[in-house]
């Protein structure tokens, strides 16, 4: 998260320009709303003109550039301290450390711990409730996209069948499916992106056309 940073910050602020040019009062002349290239509709990526003045548009997206800007900051900060300690560890590595300042080395451990008792418990909870009860509401998750919907679609049809593997693979080997699980993931995250992928860009107009000639992928899949 930290490493994305710099680009999120740039997009983020991009966007928020754009926001702010296209919430002037400029005829479609002077900025339009359709760009003649290819057809591309404007308002569908993003760029939208609004007929009043694009308060909540614009603090909306203030709001998501501060969160950025503080993992950039973050960033930074921790950068400087990782240097910072390098150096002091280089320059005191040939001393030894004297007896007070290790005590009051000590203490400050202690002090640290027992300030991090309550998120330690917390933490452990929620870990202890994830390994039990997660792998139930992914299963679950996957049956009920394989079922819902009025019409059947080849994405169900793929998922209600990683959802039969799973469970047979269960009741044949539990140390089979145990060896099985790591693949099984990564193949159900890839497959869920690329789906939720396919479903953003097919909100956009003329995006079902470009599939169906280029990839030969049909509408009513």
């Amino acid at each position: 998260m930290l490493r994305s940073s710099p680009f999120l910050v740039v997009y983020a602020e991009f966007l928020l320009l754009a926001t702010y040019l296209f919430g002037m009062n400029l005829t479609d002349e002077e900025l339009p709303s359709n760009v003649d290239v290819n057809g591309i509709n404007l308002p569908q990526i993003g760029f939208i003109k609004y007929p009043h003045y694009p308060i909540g548009p614009i603090v909306l997206k203030s709001a998501f550039t501060v969160m950025f800007w503080a993992s950039l900051r973050q960033m930074l900060q921790e950068r400087a301290a990782e240097k910072q300690t390098t150096a002091l560890a280089d320059m005191v590595a040939p001393l030894q450390l004297t007896v007070g300042a290790a005590t009051a080395r000590e203490g400050i451990q202690k002090k640290a711990e027992k300030e991090s008792v309550f998120i330690t418990k917390a933490a452990k909870f929620i870990n202890a409730f994830l390994i039990k009860f997660w792998i139930f509401i992914v299963v679950i998750t996957l049956f009920v996209c394989g079922i819902t919907g009025q019409q059947m679609t080849g994405f169900r049809i793929v998922y209600m069948a990683l959802f039969l593997i799973f469970v047979l693979t269960f009741q044949f080997s539990y140390s089979v499916w145990r060896k099985f699980m790591y693949g099984f993931w990564l193949l159900v995250i890839v497959y869920s992106m690329f789906i939720l992928v396919l479903v953003y860009t097919y909100q956009f107009p003329k995006t079902a056309g470009y599939f169906e000639e280029l990839l030969h992928i049909s509408i009513q899949l």
